[in-house]
């Protein structure tokens, strides 16, 4: 973050400095990870109210606080009427300060990895700040804006949402140059309704961009006309991965032994090779969308070209490894709808494996929440998944719907006490590759966690009863 005065906070703030002034140069909202010196902004909710945590946050080394309510402390407060709000505007304060060039990425599927994808390439061309993990909402679009430098030449922000106008009020903090609608599918269907809401929550951003921005829109996507309608047209530009008018499309699509796509990259003035080291079909539009937005800032295609190719898999984003010789995980764990699902089982059936499905549940997903699971079944078993394990009550409908290939479990430990089963009675020979997906709350990283000690557990037990049986046989022939 840059340096700011006190005072100076206060003035954006509209409200009145209470103490001495001092200048602050990190901000912080959780007093387990505060550090000496910063200022504390006591974020209050339905449920919780951190006024109440001033005083630990001063034990902490906070050096000032932001409060709904003047708390009985020897520091400097600023005392607001909404503690989120007095962020958001300390956020756009820095990014009006620092004024690096903006991008704004938002869709349901594809937004992290569309993010990582163009700030690898802004980063070859000057400092770049990006949202780490999944900061995007109302709460986390500012606290990356206070991240900002005083080098820093662009931003990539993604913008996340799961209630209407959330997407209108970060597009308003970050005020982008350029934007992005990636897709609309079946997520937080709770707060939207249906598909339509959703579409329209995501077209939220159109309106936050700058007069001079751009936008750019998937021209694959069902409702690429209603986002159309709503930008001017000499101020977008589109991408596709089927469709070879829309100005950034895809050509010659090929994939290597684990599923990396190798494509042509086709640009209304120049096209290029690019080979992504990220694996499946989506990750092809993912690309386009990130060389689209790097072209709007006027990136070349040869920076573009090196920016793709540098980037690695996202943690928790089907990211592949070998758990032993022969077993292949693919982590997909950070977060799960109709759409993403289909993809990664895309990604699963590529390998010549025996092919396993371990799903938690999808969440938000409203009065569709049965008939998404159940799609996933159908989908698993058209595409020949050999088998479906599911975590959950809402999981189990995928597993029923998946016929004998589907067994379903309420807990991890019964998860993963089938899949030492299945693995460990298997012959010595038989490869497995198994996908771990589902929603934020399904956790399953913690699954393949659990898993990865099991293996070790049984591993070793199979060493000890061995070198048991040797001994066994030595002193029976001594």
């Amino acid at each position: 973050m840059i340096n700011l005065a006190l005072s100076a906070i206060a003035a954006q703030l509209n409200s009145k400095l209470q103490g001495d002034d001092r200048v602050i140069s990190a901000v912080s909202t959780d007093t387990r990870t505060i550090k000496a010196g910063d200022l504390f902004i006591a974020l209050s909710g339905e449920h919780f109210d951190a006024n109440s945590f001033v005083a630990k946050a001063v034990e902490q080394g906070a050096s000032a606080a932001i409060v709904t309510k003047k708390q009985a402390i020897d520091i400097p407060q600023i005392v607001v009427k909404d503690s989120r709000i007095a962020l958001g505007l300390l956020g756009k304060m820095v990014r009006e300060q620092v004024n690096p060039k903006v991008a704004a990425l938002t869709g349901s599927n594809g937004k992290t990895t569309t993010k990582e994808m163009l700030a690898a390439i802004l980063k070859l061309v000057a400092p770049t700040l990006a949202t780490a993990g999944n900061f995007n909402n109302d709460v986390g679009v500012p606290l990356t804006l206070l991240r900002l430098q005083a080098d820093d030449q662009y931003a990539v922000m993604e913008l996340g949402a799961n209630h209407k106008k959330e997407i209108a009020y970060t597009t308003g903090l970050v005020l982008p140059e350029v934007v992005l609608i990636n897709n609309v599918d079946a997520a937080h269907l709770e707060g939207f309704g249906d598909l339509q809401g959703v579409a329209s929550a995501k077209g939220e951003i159109l309106a936050g961009v700058k007069h001079h921005g751009m936008a750019v829109l998937n021209r694959d996507d069902k409702f690429y006309q209603y986002w159309l309608r709503k930008v001017n047209a000499q101020r977008q530009v589109s991408f596709s991965v089927v469709d070879d008018s829309a100005d950034y499309f895809a050509a010659d699509i090929t994939f290597d032994n684990v599923g990396n796509p190798t494509f042509r990259l086709c640009t209304p003035s120049d096209e290029c090779t690019i080979n992504l080291a990220v694996a499946g079909s989506h990750n092809v539009a993912n690309a386009l969308a990130a060389a689209a937005m790097a072209s709007c800032f006027g990136i070349d295609i040869n920076t573009i070209k090196l920016g793709l190719e540098s980037m690695k898999n996202v943690q928790g984003r089907l990211k592949i490894s070998a758990l032993t010789p022969r077993i292949r995980v693919i982590d997909d764990t950070y977060n799960a709808n109709i759409a993403s699902v289909k993809a990664a089982i895309d990604v699963l059936t590529h390998f010549s494996s025996t092919n396993v499905l371990v799903m938690g549940d999808m969440g938000e997903l409203g009065s569709s929440t049965a008939n998404m699971h159940q799609q996933v079944g159908h989908y698993a078993q058209q595409q020949q998944v050999d088998h479906v394990y599911t975590c959950g009550a809402l999981s189990r409908e995928a597993a029923l719907t998946a016929g004998e290939c589907g067994r379903a479990f309420l807990t991890q430990s019964a998860l993963v006490a089938a899949l030492i089963e299945l693995i460990t009675t298997a012959p010595e020979t038989q490869l497995f590759t198994l996908l771990f997906k589902g929603s934020r709350s399904a956790k399953m990283e913690q699954a393949i966690s659990l898993l990865t000690i099991k293996l070790a557990e049984h591993s070793t037990m199979l060493i000890e009863n061995t070198t048991l049986v040797e001994n066994t046989i030595k002193e029976r022939k001594c």
